[in-house]
């Protein structure tokens, strides 16, 4: 009888060993499933527009400030910059000190930098995240304010890099107010959107034949002159196309160089002809 006891006990340890083994599974399984759909939520949270949840956290009371600021890069595995990190930290933490307005203070950034999308979440009482997305800035241009002109030709933002070229004038004759969409960017005539394309055509071109840019200029019966480099030279280029021009241009350069001249302005907007200002090397 003893015997068969310990048997049976034997037995029934034995059984109970797969079952331990199956609910480990069972959990490894459950908490593997957990993981996927986290990063699929984050995943999300970083491509769909986040109005619906910033509404639904703005209705709720901030019980305290959020002890903790996260600064997410859109679209793009580079880090934010510390200088635009604790600019972003400084609008925020000012803001909700005054209101509980998530999405008041995605349109804070917005007016105070150069990104082109501002997504704010709260996901915990002490800790928000900010999801930023830029254009790529090529130029500063004049407007109602110093704003930015991306390769794609949108104007954006606020224009803080000083080591950009900048377009003055092209908004010059304007007649009515200026606004902006949704996202901060400038809202801009049938006209003014050919100026721009024009502008990164000549800015593009040059680029390729080594030409530094400092200043672009617009005139609405003349088209666009520019300065160039530290010699200060203006050159007038007209209205496009500009290939030709340029390649002029660098013909004359080569030339006055030859002869231990340089040219203080270029005119190329007219047909067929290059008017030249020139003074000696000092």
């Amino acid at each position: 009888m003893l015997s068969i006891n310990k048997i049976s006990q034997a037995s029934f340890l034995q059984g109970q060993k797969p079952l331990k083994r199956n609910k480990l599974k069972i959990l490894f399984r459950r908490k593997f499933l957990y993981f996927i759909v986290a990063c699929f939520l984050v995943s999300i949270f970083a491509k769909v527009d986040l109005d619906f949840l910033t509404h639904f956290r703005t209705s709720s009371p901030f019980h305290r400030l959020p002890s903790q600021i996260q600064i997410l890069n859109l679209g793009s595995a580079t880090p934010v910059t510390k200088k635009d990190s604790a600019k972003i930290n400084k609008i925020s933490t000012q803001h909700l000190e005054q209101a509980n307005d998530l999405k008041g203070l995605a349109l804070k950034i917005l007016e105070n930098s150069h990104y082109s999308k501002v997504k704010v979440f709260r996901y915990h009482p002490s800790k928000v995240v900010v999801f930023l997305d830029k254009h790529k800035p090529v130029l500063r241009i004049e407007s109602d304010r110093i704003r930015l002109l991306s390769e794609n030709g949108i104007v954006f933002g606020v224009g803080d890099h000083s080591n950009l070229p900048i377009v003055e004038g092209l908004f010059s004759d304007r007649k009515g107010k200026y606004k902006l969409k949704s996202k901060n960017e400038l809202i801009v005539t049938a006209d003014e959107e050919k100026r721009i394309q024009e502008v990164l055509e000549l800015l593009a071109l040059t680029s390729q034949r080594n030409i530094i840019i400092e200043t672009i200029g617009f005139k609405k019966y003349r088209g666009f002159n520019a300065v160039l480099g530290s010699d200060r030279m203006e050159v007038f280029f007209g209205r496009r196309p500009f290939k030709s021009k340029i390649d002029k241009l660098l013909e004359i350069i080569e030339r006055l160089k030859k002869r231990g001249q340089k040219a203080r302005k270029i005119e190329l907007d007219f047909q067929d002809k290059a008017f030249i200002k020139e003074f000696p090397f000092s």
